[in-house]
């Protein structure tokens, strides 16, 4: 008795080309759109270290995103693996970036909380406001 374990329909492979090229264009969107963030935010010098690997996680999602492109059009088993080691990479220094910035707002709340608000009273009083 000969049974199909096949569970994957035949016409899997169209559909994971498509898929793959959709993901493509659309992390090459998101890759633009991370780039220009970056670059907007590299404007102050301690907003660099956010800026800075946010333009570099970008270039590496836009690698990832042509590569998954190649793939969609070449069925390269290479071009996927690429792709997908790019899209690691990106994931990993936007993982970091989050870390960095929660960090960064926590300081800014302690900052805010510790030394501004208590010197609030000292400041001089404008009348009429």
């Amino acid at each position: 008795m000969d049974e199909d374990t096949n569970l994957v329909p035949e016409n899997s492979n169209l559909l994971q080309t498509q898929l793959a090229f959709k993901m493509g264009s659309d992390m090459k969107w998101s890759a633009i759109l991370l780039i220009i963030i970056g670059a907007l935010t590299c404007v102050g010098i301690v907003t660099a270290l956010i800026g800075v690997p946010m333009i570099i996680a970008g270039l590496r999602m836009n690698e990832a995103a042509k590569a998954f492109q190649d793939y969609s059009q070449s069925q390269d088993q290479n071009a996927l693996n690429y792709a997908i080691q790019r899209q690691g990479k990106s994931f990993a220094i936007l993982k970091i970036l989050v870390i960095v910035y929660i960090i960064l707002t926590v300081l800014y709340f302690v900052l805010f909380f510790t030394v501004l608000l208590p010197n609030l009273s000292n400041l001089p009083n404008f009348y009429g406001f």
